[in-house]
């Protein structure tokens, strides 16, 4: 029997504190998708010197290797690198992974999935409840305003970079869609809509337990100064605009 087609990876965007884990863990929850755990790819996302080092290992037909094309190559080291702490991902039909920051590394997975483009999933939600978020956390607490604010903008520049070229395969999904029963249950299938799976009952169990979003916990337990300040700030009020938020 011929082999089944590949099956496109998921690749899980966004900028911190915008729903990435929730959108990992809700996946994960189907029998046939892993999406592995962070991964930071600044030490191997060098595509040339990744490509360069597939290569010399597919010319000298190592084991693990054998009877891979360049291209499939690619893609096994990837996915080797992504599930090293977790091999039962390897099993799953449907993989990927999530990271915040991963948009930063839209033309590495291109140039490693050529034969199978990827899905990517951009994670947003309201600028000022994330960096209200971001400020109420341990390794963000000490970071200035203005860095957090220009990082954001970072990730929604390699977006809409991104999206100009490749829009069928980009979608856009807010986290603040699921402040209500209906409105979580609406974003779940939208979400398996787009990625060609359905539901299972264990989708759905977890769907049922995952509280409610509640943006205004994130104001509660920060500064009202700085979440003033958060609104204020002509760059945030800009990403708001454009995110689709009303300006406060």
């Amino acid at each position: 029997m011929p082999n089944p087609p590949p099956t496109r990876p998921i690749i899980i965007c966004g900028y911190s504190r915008t729903g990435t884990t929730f959108l990992q863990t809700l996946l994960n929850c189907h029998p046939e998708i892993h999406l592995s755990t962070e991964c930071q790819l600044r030490a191997i996302s060098a595509t040339p010197l990744l490509c360069a080092q597939i290569a010399r290992l597919h010319r000298r037909e190592h084991e693990q290797w054998r009877g891979l094309s360049p291209d499939e190559a690619r893609v096994a080291m990837l996915r080797a690198v992504w599930y090293y702490s977790e091999p039962d991902g390897l099993l799953a039909r449907r993989y990927g992974n999530k990271t915040p920051g991963n948009e930063r590394h839209f033309q590495f997975f291109e140039s490693v999935f050529r034969c199978i483009p990827p899905l990517y999933i951009y994670m947003v939600r309201d600028p000022a409840d994330v960096l209200a978020s971001v400020k109420r956390m341990p390794w963000g607490r000490d970071e200035p305003l203005w860095l957090l604010i220009a990082r954001f903008e970072a990730s929604l520049f390699c977006m809409r970079r991104f999206r100009r070229r490749n829009q069928a395969r980009l979608l856009t999904v807010s986290i603040d869609r699921a402040t209500t029963m209906d409105g979580k249950r609406a974003l779940v299938e939208e979400v398996f809509r787009i990625i060609g799976e359905e539901p299972t009952p264990e989708v759905w169990r977890f769907v049922d337990q995952w509280p409610i979003v509640n943006p205004s916990e994130n104001r509660l337990e920060v500064d009202t100064r700085l979440y003033q300040r958060i609104l204020r700030n002509p760059l945030v009020r800009r990403m708001r605009r454009e995110l689709g938020y009303r300006s406060s």
